[in-house]
């Protein structure tokens, strides 16, 4: 209704409309589409990465010496 407004001082209210949905936009259009996607990708590239700690932890436990009970 901001937007849409006439009258005697509508054209300050139809800038407050204009950003108010401007805003209300760009954040559905974030939340819906591009932060899914960065997610997505991070969780990817995380999934790819070798894993050196596993490695690391099976050579220590080979190396390490037997006890006697």
């Amino acid at each position: 209704p901001l937007v849409l407004v006439s009258g005697p001082g509508a054209e300050a209210r139809n800038s407050i409309g204009i950003i108010l949905v401007a805003g209300m936009f760009i954040g559905t259009i974030f939340t819906l589409f591009i932060l899914p996607s960065v997610y997505m990708w991070f969780a990817e590239t995380h999934a790819t990465e070798p894993s050196s700690d596993a490695d690391d932890l099976q050579t220590d436990t080979d190396q390490r010496p037997m006890m006697n009970p």
